[in-house]
């Protein structure tokens, strides 16, 4: 199914994300690279956020792969091909893809989750500048000063 039009049926949904949004998981099935409409509406409302908070900011992709746990590097580009194709059709700069060799089977649940996980992420414009004080609307609190 085409991640565009399927980009366009979704609206928001609440969806836990990294320390400050920056980063968000994509969850794949085990030895799938299909995403289901769960993680495209979770990804859409991330990226949504995500431009909003820093307009400007490059993204990133990182996909791990373990032969291990049935994640060759096959497998592992099928994923980042799925979510740069998907950044790609919405416009967005990609500062860096990478694939995350890894070894060693994970018994838990909470393990292979993250292991069938890809990285997105956003690189706010002020880190490729080293300035990243007060801007527009972010103004630097007393602590920071």
């Amino acid at each position: 199914m085409n991640i565009g039009i399927l980009m366009l049926i979704f609206s928001t949904c609440v969806q836990a994300n990294t320390f400050g949004g920056l980063e968000h998981e994509v969850n794949f099935a085990p030895r799938s690279a299909e995403l289901s409409a769960k993680e495209i509406r979770a990804l859409v409302d991330w990226k949504m956020n995500a431009e909003k908070t820093f307009p400007e900011a490059d993204f990133y992709v990182s996909a791990k792969s373990n032969d291990d746990m049935g994640i060759d590097d096959e497998l592992a580009q099928k994923r980042l091909d799925q979510i740069v194709l998907f950044l790609k059709q919405t416009n967005r700069r990609l500062s860096f893809v990478d694939i995350d060799h890894r070894r060693g089977k994970y018994e838990t649940g909470q393990m292979i989750d993250f292991m069938n996980a890809v990285l997105v992420g956003v690189q706010p414009a002020c880190t490729r500048t080293a300035n990243c004080g007060a801007e527009e609307g972010h103004p630097v609190s007393d602590t920071e000063r």
